[in-house]
């Protein structure tokens, strides 16, 4: 199916220490895929670069001998399109937007006309970015034969 990217070492040449670590790697990126429930992330929460995260995302889909399997780690692969690189104005519009309806935590940023302006115009650049992101790890993910 896909193309695996090698964390071979020489004079490991069954590749048991790539194995382990993907494996580390995987497990510190879930464990950040679930201590939120907000789907917009800053990236600086991610716990390896998105391009360490996803060569051990691609050893894992090698492995995975069943669908579940498969599809969680696709799910995994999809979900860093909502890990972002997010200026403070981002952020707080991030903040601002899953605050919205919630009385108490509303922040300043959905106050005024003038601040909910500035702070909407943020986001939609941010949910651009998304989009963008998305459509690209979908088309990476085809092109080593998952996803489909």
């Amino acid at each position: 199916m896909g193309q695996s990217t090698s964390y071979r070492e020489e004079g490991d040449p069954i590749g048991v220490t790539a194995q382990v670590e993907a494996a580390a790697l995987l497990e510190a990126y879930v464990t950040v895929l679930e201590a939120s429930d907000r789907e917009i992330r800053s990236e600086a929460e991610l716990p390896y670069g998105k391009d360490m995260i996803k060569a051990a995302l691609a050893e894992g889909l090698e492995a995975a001998d069943e669908d579940d399997e498969t599809e969680l780690l696709e799910a995994a692969w999809m979900a860093l399109a909502w890990f972002q690189p997010l200026s403070k104005e981002e952020a707080d519009a991030v903040a601002a937007f899953d605050a919205e309806g919630d009385g108490e935590a509303a922040p300043e940023a959905l106050e005024t006309e003038e601040t909910l302006a500035a702070s909407g115009a943020a986001y939609a650049e941010v949910l651009l970015r998304i989009e963008r992101d998305t459509k690209k790890l979908r088309a990476e993910l085809r092109d080593q034969g998952y996803g489909e």
